[in-house]
């Protein structure tokens, strides 16, 4: 898991796919040039600056983007053995209703139950399990115009409270070993809130990963 940041703010989530690369959603860039974007890994709790593990900062040399998709190529890989990437799926996958999670920032924390300040402004990890539904049941749940595109995958929270989860976050799906499902479209609080998370299907998307690759001299 990785954040980015846009002149120091941050923004949005990605995922690492190589040490030196990360996924995340296009529109993201939208309203961030790529000279304002950092990358920072290896953080469990984003709002504070000493942890038991360090977090490393990467600039960014190179953004390609291909529909809702965005690789962020790094000026440096990341290092450390709590900061590894992740598989991406086969082509043609399939997850429909396989155990999943998303993950991400923003947890709050129990301020009310503490009198420390700093734990209010905590801003901890997190993981939720998710469902990944069927097409028929995501078009259900969901507006037409919010899920036109074919490349897309629903999510559901498994125990139906919240489905957070952060603009560019993951979708992780364990099939013998962890994958990189989908990446999420849009933000979405701990409000509650039982409505599918709406993700970019990664499987599609497989091919046009390894050419870019390839064209780097890069494996995964």
């Amino acid at each position: 898991m990785a954040a980015i940041y846009a002149d120091g703010i941050y923004v949005a989530a990605a995922t690492l796919i190589r040490k030196d690369v990360v996924i995340t959603a296009a529109n993201l860039f939208e309203n961030a040039p790529q000279d304002t974007i950092s990358v920072e890994a290896g953080d469990w709790d984003r709002l504070r600056t000493v942890e038991k593990k360090p977090h490393h900062s990467r600039s960014v040399s190179d953004i390609l983007i291909h529909e809702q998709l965005a690789l962020i190529f790094l000026d440096a890989p990341f290092f450390g053995t709590h900061i590894s990437p992740i598989c991406l799926p086969l082509q043609e996958s399939v997850f429909i209703e396989d155990f999943c999670r998303t993950i991400g920032w923003g947890q709050p924390a129990p301020s009310s139950f503490s009198a420390n300040q700093s734990d209010s402004q905590s801003d901890i990890l997190w993981f939720r399990n998710y469902a990944v539904m069927t097409p028929e049941d995501c078009r259900a749940a969901l507006p037409p115009e919010s899920h036109s595109d074919t490349n897309v995958l629903c999510g559901a929270d498994v125990s139906n409270e919240f489905s957070p989860h952060n603009l560019g976050g993951g979708l992780f799906c364990y099939v013998g070993r962890s994958v990189l499902v989908g990446v999420a479209l849009s933000d979405k609080d701990w409000q509650p809130d039982t409505r599918p998370a709406i993700f970019v299907n990664i499987s599609p998307y497989v091919p046009w990963i390894q050419n870019e690759f390839a064209l780097r001299n890069f494996t995964l």
